[in-house]
């Protein structure tokens, strides 16, 4: 999905990249899914192994996953990763 030019202004300069992965969009298509292992980079399969690390089933959980990656004044990448989607249940502890 295009970024709304309302938010284009908001971008800051050092940004190198930017992606969007629609999760709901992958769920409801076929060709989607069965292409998903042959196109997704090894970085985000990784990430997504993480994620079910800490209780986050992309399947169940992710709506929305974003990626940015800025470069920093020493021309190295600093990447950063937002996700929208619910949240699995947290264990309570008990006082």
């Amino acid at each position: 999905m295009p970024i709304a030019s309302s938010a284009r202004a908001m971008v800051p300069s050092e940004l190198q990249q930017l992606i969007g992965v629609d999760y709901r969009a992958l769920k409801d298509s076929p060709t989607a899914q069965a292409l998903k292992d042959k196109v997704m980079p090894q970085n985000l399969k990784d990430l997504e192994t993480a994620l079910k690390g800490i209780g986050i089933s992309s399947d169940r959980d992710l709506d929305q996953l974003d990626f940015a990656s800025f470069r920093t004044e020493k021309k190295a990448f600093k990447p950063s990763a937002w996700r929208r989607g619910r949240s699995p249940p947290r264990p309570s502890s008990r006082r």
